[in-house]
């Protein structure tokens, strides 16, 4: 795989002959938690609504944050929605949820963390874990698992979803086949710093690729160095990267013409917690930062990007086929200067 370094010099449309702006998607997991209940049952419930809202003196730091910062910045971004939590939770309280974001216009896509099935068993507290990987999973087990997702968007008086987000980013051709069979035809089931599936052609970093009828549009994954020495594969997630890693990979993805860029969130990443049941909690004021500077720096340099979501763009990817990308590899300066920004934001809890 083709490894790119990025810099961060300004480029205009002119120095790319007029070539139509990068397209930059923000993608947001809005997820519930199990929180310890299969290792605790005894002790500890899921956690649902307050992972997304993250509520802290009366404000929501999570959702609304997200909501409100994309309306300062009248730009769009996909939602990938988890549906398995409703066999624990039912429909209702991820429907609230999702009734704010359709309320502001934004895409709304499925997502799925398999760990949740196991609550179908009344006997949940002592039967087998099974675990939380789609690419273990049987092609039919899958389509059972998206058909129920269709049911489910249908329950919240949604659009039937047109792509598709595997939890943790765990891939296979059996998901490609389940998809087909429900005729979906768009995912971002890639995320290869995070998962990497031992076929090769799913080693795919950037840009978009054909499996079969399904288009694979990953959440892009880049290479930074580390200490003590070396390299390592991160993804492209506000929670994870700076801005000015994020300012370099935006030019250096638009030099080497890889579009879309897809970036990843969460809501609870703009919090801070104490511990895993988010009891103690505070604004998480680098990460807001990194996303508002993110949205202004797009804004600002319209002829060179622009926000997009699957649903909007989806059609036209299709259309156009594979486009790999290379694997862009942050300068050491940039990748030293996250890695003592990040360790002081967890280590010092009023930074």
């Amino acid at each position: 795989m083709p490894v790119r370094s990025a810099t961060t010099p300004v480029c205009t449309r002119a120095e790319h002959g007029g070539v139509s702006p990068t397209e930059v998607c923000l993608t947001i997991d809005t997820e519930f938690s199990i929180g310890g209940a299969f290792a605790y049952s005894a002790r500890y419930r899921p956690l649902s609504s307050e992972l997304v809202d993250c509520t802290i003196k009366g404000r929501s730091e999570g959702l609304e944050f997200l909501l409100r910062t994309l309306r300062d910045f009248r730009v769009p971004a996909t939602f990938f929605v988890e549906v398995l939590q409703c066999f624990y939770f039912g429909e209702r309280p991820m429907g609230r949820i999702v009734e704010r974001i359709a309320e502001e216009g934004h895409d709304l896509e499925l997502h799925l963390h398999p760990g949740w099935l196991r609550f179908r068993d009344p006997a949940w507290r002592y039967a087998a874990l099974a675990g939380d990987d789609c690419a273990t999973r049987p092609a039919d087990e899958l389509r059972e698992m998206i058909e129920f997702g269709f049911s489910q968007f249908s329950a919240w008086r949604l659009a039937l979803p047109k792509a598709l987000r595997a939890g943790s980013f765990s891939c296979g051709p059996a998901l490609h086949q389940a998809m087909s069979a429900c005729g979906m035809t768009l995912g971002s089931n890639i995320g290869l710093a995070l998962y990497r599936h031992q076929d090769p052609e799913f080693h795919l970093a950037s840009g978009r690729r054909l499996f079969g009828g399904v288009l694979e549009v990953p959440a892009l994954t880049y290479a930074a160095k580390s200490l003590p020495g070396g390299s390592r594969l991160r993804l492209l997630a506000i929670t994870s990267t700076s801005w000015r890693e994020m300012e370099a990979l935006l030019w250096a993805a638009r030099r080497a013409a890889i579009s879309p860029v897809v970036v990843l969130t969460h809501p609870f990443e703009f919090v801070k917690h104490r511990d895993f049941r988010y009891r103690d909690t505070r604004r998480n004021t680098v990460n807001q930062n990194r996303l508002e500077r993110l949205l202004d720096f797009i804004t600002r340099h319209s002829d060179a990007f622009s926000m997009t979501t699957f649903a909007q763009s989806g059609a036209e990817w299709f259309a156009a086929g594979s486009r790999p990308g290379d694997l862009l590899q942050v300068p050491t300066a940039l990748a030293l200067a996250r890695t003592a920004e990040n360790a002081a934001n967890t280590l010092i809890w009023q930074y």
